[in-house]
């Protein structure tokens, strides 16, 4: 695998939505699930880390690994499985990543490149929002642009089931080593008025790939 694979695998997904491109968007993010189960988990479920991941499988990633003692494919196996098993979207995320020695936590002398996954926000004070996951896809200084899924979709009553490029600005808060990820320039305490903390990332770019099988 490569940062620029997972880059450009991101950016075909951008449009995706429920309401304007349903088989695609569902096919995306629930490729093991039955027509029914992802029709009815697809309508109304955040899709940021439901993205991300697919995003993965897409560039071939290999996601087997034990989860809660069991035998997994984090990226492939029906969600609704997955879900069962206590192991959600933006969950798997980190545990791949830490399955594979790629899990970076959030912290000084490190920052995200293109081609990694973030989560950033947390439920807890002190993170700027609830958790949300992010493909990077290019930095220009400290400027951020990433694909997520999760984004509004009007046409589908508003419910986050829409993928976009969006835009953000790297902030460093020096007194404690977090990073912020600022959706506007406005600062309190030299934290974002509007963004989240980033709580770490996946260095997708350098995960293994699926190997072929012999025929």
């Amino acid at each position: 695998m490569s940062a620029d694979a997972v880059v450009c695998t991101a950016l075909a997904q951008v449009g995706l939505s429920y309401s304007s491109a349903r088989l695609p968007y569902l096919a995306l993010c629930y490729p093991g699930d039955t027509a029914a189960d992802a029709a009815e988990m697809g309508r109304s479920q955040s899709s940021c880390g439901l993205v991300a991941r697919g995003i993965l499988r897409v560039a071939e990633v290999d996601g087997r690994l034990l989860f809660g003692g069991q035998a997994v494919d984090v990226l492939r196996d029906p969600y609704a499985r997955l879900m069962r098993l206590g192991c959600y979207a933006l969950t798997l995320l980190e545990v791949l990543g830490q399955d594979r020695g790629l899990w970076v936590p959030a912290r000084a002398g490190a920052e995200p490149e293109p081609g990694d996954v973030l989560v950033i926000g947390a439920e807890s004070h002190g993170w700027g929002g609830g958790e949300h996951a992010l493909t990077c896809t290019g930095r220009d200084g400290d400027r951020v642009d990433s694909v997520d899924g999760g984004q509004t979709d009007p046409g589908n009553s508003f419910h986050p089931t829409a993928t976009r490029a969006r835009s953000r600005t790297l902030i460093r808060v020096a007194d404690t080593d977090e990073l912020w990820l600022a959706d506007a320039p406005a600062l309190a305490e030299g934290r974002p008025v509007a963004g989240r903390r980033i709580q770490g990332w996946l260095r997708a770019g350098e995960l293994p790939c699926v190997e072929p099988q012999a025929v």
